[in-house]
């Protein structure tokens, strides 16, 4: 009787999983509110930047409401953290709802037990964050609606140029700028490596930023820029050469002075 039962909860919890990836995967974003009704302040604690990021990191497209695209309103779904406070925790729960205010995905609780505010907010987000992770979402590329001006400017474009540059069209910027294909990553965030430390690589409108990752918080690097065909990787004290290998391996810098960070997902 007990292992049929165990089987049964087994069964159940397995469901629960493909369920909640398969519901979260058809979405194509994520809306962040950009402030919470738990805290005084508009991203106190940089805990709605937070929020953010973690989604990001695990596979959504996500964005604060004044920043999204032109876009179908139910291809995406609106997030919001329920917070508790106790004598002994700090706890958030994550929740997912669709365009008709039904909820999709609940998270599992984050407990933390740090007294300082910032460090137990974060904590407590990182660690509702963790049942989201293990759901292994990637959602597909938003769709942009483009506009009449973007549409007549790709009509006629090349498909390659004379020195046999492949071009390819994007619409997903305001500009709708043709961009030269090359091995540089596409996603929202991508995982690095360098010496054992772990780093992100956020795609912007204009390049790449690199992130450097800890445990309470992540650090701007640099940023990388394509320029005349060619990125640039420009740091508070340095500006030098930055290319992406056919593995997506990033190498930054020039002749005997090259850094190598590993592309991980």
């Amino acid at each position: 009787m007990k292992h049929k039962l165990f089987y049964f909860i087994l069964v159940i919890m397995l469901q629960s999983v493909v369920f909640g990836q398969t519901a979260l995967d058809k979405y194509s974003y994520v809306v962040v509110p950009e402030d919470y009704t738990f805290l005084t302040e508009k991203d106190k604690f940089q805990l709605n930047s937070l929020t953010k990021y973690l989604f990001e990191k695990n596979g959504f497209n996500a964005y604060y409401q004044n920043e999204l695209p032109d876009v179908r309103n139910c291809d995406g779904l609106r997030s919001d953290v329920e917070f508790k406070s106790g004598f002994t925790f700090t706890r958030m729960v994550i929740v997912l709802k669709d365009c008709k205010g039904e909820e999709v995905y609940r998270s599992e609780e984050g407990r933390s037990k740090f007294k300082e505010f910032r460090k137990a907010y974060q904590d407590a987000l990182r660690k509702a964050f963790a049942s989201i992770e293990d759901l292994k979402v990637q959602q597909s590329a938003i769709e942009v609606r483009p506009t009449p001006e973007a549409i007549d400017k790709m009509k006629g474009s090349p498909t390659e140029d004379a020195d046999g540059w492949k071009i390819k069209k994007n619409l997903n910027t305001e500009a709708s700028s043709l961009l030269a294909e090359n091995y540089s990553p596409q996603s929202k965030y991508s995982n690095y490596e360098y010496r054992g430390l772990s780093y992100l690589l956020k795609k912007t409108e204009v390049g790449y930023t690199l992130l450097s990752e800890n445990d309470d918080d992540f650090t701007t690097i640099g940023e990388i820029r394509l320029e005349n065909e060619k990125y640039i990787f420009t740091s508070k004290s340095d500006a030098t050469k930055a290319t992406f290998t056919s593995d997506k391996n990033l190498v930054i810098g020039s002749g005997e002075l090259l850094k190598i960070y590993t592309f991980k997902n």
